[in-house]
């Protein structure tokens, strides 16, 4: 799990973080990174794809 994290670009890495660590809603980590709640959303979704891949 670890490996397929540290593989994911830095924009994806971060946003996956920031959602799992359950701290922050969607819309507050759209204000910390100065994106738009779509782009997290999008991000969360491509990341757990991404992960998913790698593990598959």
């Amino acid at each position: 799990m670890r490996s397929a994290i540290e593989g994911l670009t830095p924009k994806l890495r971060d946003t996956l973080l920031l959602a799992a660590s359950g701290e922050h809603g969607y819309d507050e980590i759209a204000a910390i990174l100065s994106v738009p709640l779509g782009t997290v959303k999008w991000r969360v979704a491509e990341a757990r794809k991404m992960i998913q891949r790698h593990l598959s």
